[in-house]
């Protein structure tokens, strides 16, 4: 497996890539350059950081409390700074996808927060774009934990007219006494496989399924682990994007 495609899967798509290759000052065909910029806060455990750096270093970071027009601005702001970027606070996160989407915190009390410095982001919010899919994600996912799947926790929101759907990201655990959440591993399917960023989709000569049932079947839990994938082929992802299967590793203790 190459690392530049391990990478490169950490990376968003589209216009989200054109933009942070532009905020870090290089071409999108630039994978290491843009998570030297951008890699601090990405899906799973992994931080990237200057060699001069390590994490904790920033003061350990934190969150700020957001109002209801803070959320508007970073919702309307997401083409200027995908993911919610900022530099300026030290919020330096990537994600893989196409759609656009905000990376937040959130209080206990249900406050939406900016996250800083080596806080990880704890939600993930997908507005509605072109096309309408907030409410169809929602829907898929409630009917996921209606059959006892294991599924993340979603809400839609209405933000100034606008659906946004919210998804708790589980690549993350609460940890007791204050301390900033945990970061869990995961992998998506392309990474698994070892398979390019150019070949996310089926129809491209990526993964398949049965690459995937392969995969867990060697390293997996086969009693467990294949249960999320006919729930994924029902539920409409025509696309057959692998990389939308995810790969969770166990927390490991001591």
């Amino acid at each position: 497996m190459r690392g530049l495609d391990f990478f490169g899967n950490m990376l968003p798509e589209g216009p989200a890539l054109a933009r942070m290759a532009a905020l870090a000052g290089v071409r999108p065909v630039d994978t290491y350059g843009i998570l030297a910029a951008f890699g601090r806060d990405c899906a799973g455990a992994i931080m990237l950081l200057p060699d001069t750096e390590q994490a904790g270093m920033q003061g350990r970071g934190g969150y700020t409390p957001m109002t209801p027009a803070d959320l508007r601005q970073v919702i309307g702001d997401l083409d200027a700074a995908p993911l919610g970027v900022a530099p300026e606070r030290g919020f330096r996160p990537s994600l893989a996808g196409f759609q656009r989407k905000a990376l937040l915190g959130r209080a206990a009390d249900g406050t939406w927060q900016l996250p800083y410095g080596d806080a990880p982001s704890t939600w993930i919010l997908k507005p509605d774009g072109p096309q309408a899919m907030a409410a169809n994600e929602a829907t898929c996912m409630q009917l996921a934990a209606a059959c006892a799947l294991d599924s993340a926790r979603t809400e839609l929101l209405d933000v100034a007219g606008l659906p946004v759907l919210a998804v708790r990201r589980y690549d993350r655990l609460e940890t007791p006494g204050g301390a900033l959440p945990a970061r869990l591993h995961q992998e998506d399917g392309c990474q698994a496989t070892a398979a390019p960023p150019g070949m996310k989709y089926e129809e491209q000569s990526g993964p398949a399924l049965r690459d995937l049932a392969d995969l867990l079947r060697n390293y997996g839990d086969p009693a467990r682990d294949p249960t999320a994938a006919p729930h994924h082929v029902q539920h409409g992802r025509r696309q057959r994007r692998r990389a939308r299967q995810e790969l969770l590793h166990p927390a490991r203790h001591g």
